[in-house]
């Protein structure tokens, strides 16, 4: 549990990008201190060849060193690194979790899908109110990964993790940046084929609360809102419907990627995957004929702060 009036810090080292949270416990309540993220890419390139690359694994050392900085810098009683699908994949994880142990002397714990799908969970929907006795469906889509939770209050019933993310499928497209409607629709199959391997997917319906969590739900806010400069807080009282998220694919769709590092709220190293991410948002939300989701600016590393027994 966290130790009231302490600061923690937690470092989430996913696929496409690494964040980092300082909070502390003020009661019942996460009061966050500080955050900050990178886009460090450590998934880029798994696909083919099964391997994290030298040059990703470099960037990412230098964003948690300068990570580890600012948590000293707030006394954090502890610092965790936790990681996910880039890490349960790669053939080479073990010598880069050696690495970053070794040479910043940082824990490192990759979490297994049922625990990462258990922190996008709990973070997600501890910025609702009241939601003890609501009933859920979580979305995260990440870069390698989507998970899918459901759960009543902060009980978790079912959770599925799927292998399909934003990264994933832009470099199953090699990245193209306009999509064509035969590529939409291609990549709506594949999410779809994933989507129905899931045992609760009839489950999944407008009677749940509908939360998405992740870089690409909550950059779709942004856009929307046109921030200028990054407000977690409204963007955790957004609600998106589905007919503006389309509206909000189209729009980023038809620019290329120097318009849209333009788009208030779009911020640099998601302009070449945020398409891919929202496809993934776009084929549950039309398969399950869902009208709206709620977007929570936090996710796993909150999550796992308000879970993990320190």
């Amino acid at each position: 549990m966290l130790v009231s009036g302490k600061p923690l810090a937690v470092i989430d080292l996913g696929s496409h990008s690494t964040l980092l949270l300082i909070a502390q416990m003020e009661g019942n309540r996460l009061q966050v201190l500080n955050e900050d993220f990178a886009i460090t890419r450590l998934g880029q390139g798994l696909n083919e060849s099964k391997k994290l690359s030298k040059e990703r694994q470099v960037a990412t050392l230098q964003v948690l060193q300068h990570f580890k900085q600012k948590a000293e810098a707030h006394s954090c009683q502890s610092i965790q690194v936790i990681a996910t699908e880039a890490l349960r994949r790669a053939l080479n994880a073990d010598e880069f979790i050696r690495q970053i142990e070794q040479e910043l002397q940082l824990p490192v714990s990759v979490l297994s899908p049922q625990q990462e799908a258990t922190c996008s969970y709990l973070g997600a929907i501890s910025v609702i109110e009241n939601f003890k006795n609501k009933r859920f469906t979580v979305i995260d889509v990440g870069g390698g990964s989507t998970e899918i939770t459901l759960g009543q209050g902060q009980e978790i019933v079912k959770h599925a993790s799927l292998p399909v993310g934003a990264s994933r499928l832009a470099e199953a497209m090699d990245f193209k940046v306009k999509l064509g409607s035969s590529d939409r629709m291609g990549l709506m199959q594949i999410v779809k084929i994933e989507l129905e391997k899931i045992a609760f997917w009839n489950e999944i319906d407008s009677s749940r609360v509908l939360v998405g969590s992740g870089g690409t739900v909550t950059t779709l806010a942004a856009i929307h809102h046109g921030m200028e400069r990054y407000d977690a807080q409204r963007i955790s009282q957004t609600v998106l419907e589905r007919e503006q998220i389309w509206k909000l694919y189209y729009q980023i769709n038809d620019l290329d990627l120097e318009e849209r590092l333009k788009l208030p709220g779009l911020e640099a190293g998601r302009e070449d995957v945020i398409t891919y991410g929202t496809i993934i948002y776009l084929t549950i939300m039309e398969l399950r004929q869902l009208p709206w989701i709620r977007v929570s600016a936090r996710g796993v590393r909150f999550g796992y702060l308000i879970k993990k027994d320190w």
